[in-house]
């Protein structure tokens, strides 16, 4: 699932419909009337959610889950509950509850996780409004020609390689990545990336690369792919408030280390397919919105040398920089832990330290490390 898809049946020419039985779309079909070039002409009130965008220079409105009639509501329905894990969860509970109200209103029966979405609100919801930073809003900008695999993706940064003659001309390029990349899918900082090191490599004198754009270019895994599929499993956990929240989010945990001790029976790119389906279901993008939450960027990556791995144990990778990090940020917790002579000495030397543990111990300092990650990821 791509972190920009389509959303309600008229994004994708309802392709997800396909995929249910003919019969079954053969009566919501029958019953839906097909609005296709007729979107515009009908009113706000028409849609179970209507998004008011705020950007740096303009806004923008959009519109979605049409719901003029029995047919388009359930396809709405069907559509939201498929997808409603893109959205930022302000629109979420807005969408629900003008679906939930659609629903009853045309003596149809509504989904429990439809019901469970909306919450306890007003059968006749107030608005169908809701008001977002562009930065909110990223999953509402479908685009469709990111739907197809990323060797196949056309961007225009296909075009970089011609146009990077000199080193000023790298040095803009890297000014308007640096611009535009909160704009962008991972997918697409990705085709950048790669179009401006091919170009970069040409140059006779190419200048160092930004370490993010580097990273975004790279073919291989990251060397701390172990310690992010952790940082993951943390704040789901942390996330979840009621039962079924920690069911689902045990179940996602153990997709993301299914797939973290399969990585090598596929390639980076499928990693990173099958790692955005895994954190739409589990809700890790809208939790961390930023890079660090992007899985393109959390996928790939460059092996720091000077940066060594200390111990690897499953999911479980420990750089010295790690170590480093618990020695500066956690010291109160290794005091409650390990005492306070300990604490002064990992301090002072805290590979040297680390290796001399023994295993459970190693295992406590390395949910250390994990937990100074998962505390510098999350938004406070």
């Amino acid at each position: 699932m791509l972190a920009y898809r389509a959303l309600d049946p008229y994004d994708d020419n309802r392709a997800q419909l396909k995929q249910l039985p003919e019969e079954v779309q053969g009566d919501l079909l029958k019953l839906a009337q097909d609005l296709s070039g007729q979107l515009d002409d009908l009113g706000d009130q028409a849609f179970a959610l209507v998004a008011h965008i705020q950007g740096p220079e303009h806004s923008t409105t959009i519109r979605k889950f049409a719901c003029v009639d029995p047919g388009n509501t359930a396809l709405s329905v069907l559509y939201f509950l498929g997808n409603y894990a893109e959205l930022p969860v302000a629109a979420v509970k807005v969408a629900a509850q003008n679906l939930l109200r659609s629903a009853l209103d045309f003596d149809q029966t509504p989904p429990e996780k439809l019901v469970e979405l909306a919450g306890d609100s007003d059968p006749y919801p107030e608005t169908n409004c809701v008001f977002l930073l562009d930065k909110e809003a990223q999953s509402l900008s479908y685009r469709p020609e990111l739907s197809s695999p990323p060797e196949k993706e056309v961007t225009a940064s296909g075009k970089l390689s011609d146009q990077i003659h000199s080193t000023d001309d790298a040095l803009t390029a890297f000014e308007a990545f640096s611009a535009n990349e909160r704009f962008l899918t991972g997918w697409e900082k990705r085709a950048f990336a790669k179009a401006v090191v091919q170009a970069v490599e040409k140059l006779e004198q190419p200048p160092r690369l930004p370490q993010v754009l580097e990273k975004y270019a790279q073919d291989t895994y990251a060397p701390d792919l172990g310690a992010i599929i952790t940082v993951r499993q943390a704040v789901i956990y942390q996330s979840a408030t009621t039962s079924d929240d920690f069911a689902k989010m045990a179940q996602c945990a153990q997709d993301y280390q299914a797939l973290y001790e399969h990585r090598e029976e596929m390639t980076p790119e499928a990693f990173a397919h099958r790692l955005e389906e895994i954190d739409s279901v589990s809700g890790f993008r809208i939790l961390v919105p930023g890079p660090r939450g992007e899985a393109v960027f959390s996928t790939f990556g460059k092996t720091a040398q000077e940066d060594p791995v200390v111990w690897e144990q499953g999911p479980h990778l420990v750089r010295k920089s790690h170590l480093q990090n618990v020695a500066m940020k956690s010291r109160p917790e290794l005091e409650a832990t390990f005492g306070v002579a300990f604490a002064d000495a990992f301090v002072k030397k805290p590979v040297e330290i680390f290796k001399s543990m023994p295993l459970p111990q190693k295992q406590i300092l390395a949910r250390f490390s994990s937990q100074a990650m998962v505390d510098s990821d999350v938004p406070k």
